[in-house]
């Protein structure tokens, strides 16, 4: 099969737009030829998987990596020990 696919950011990078086209040269197709008992069989399946597939990806909220920040056990336990911290 052979396949063909692009996209493009739109809306300021808030969204991308991607279109994809699969088996547009009907190139999936099945053939079979068998001989039994002096009886010749031959077959060709050819059906249309033929698609066209658009997507549209938006994203809501802030754009970039500006996430919130995440706090790990470790990091807060390292800076009680620099601190000295603790309820004596």
């Amino acid at each position: 099969m052979f396949a063909l696919g692009g996209g493009k950011k739109i809306l300021k990078d808030k969204a991308t737009i991607k279109l994809n086209l699969r088996d547009p040269l009907y190139l999936m197709n099945f053939h079979t030829d068998s001989e039994l008992n002096k009886s010749r069989t031959q077959a060709k399946y050819v059906w249309d998987n033929r698609r066209v597939i658009m997507t549209l990806v938006y994203r809501f909220g802030r754009s970039g990596n500006s996430g919130p920040e995440h706090k790990n056990s470790a990091g807060d336990e390292q800076g009680r020990v620099k601190s000295g911290g603790g309820n004596n």
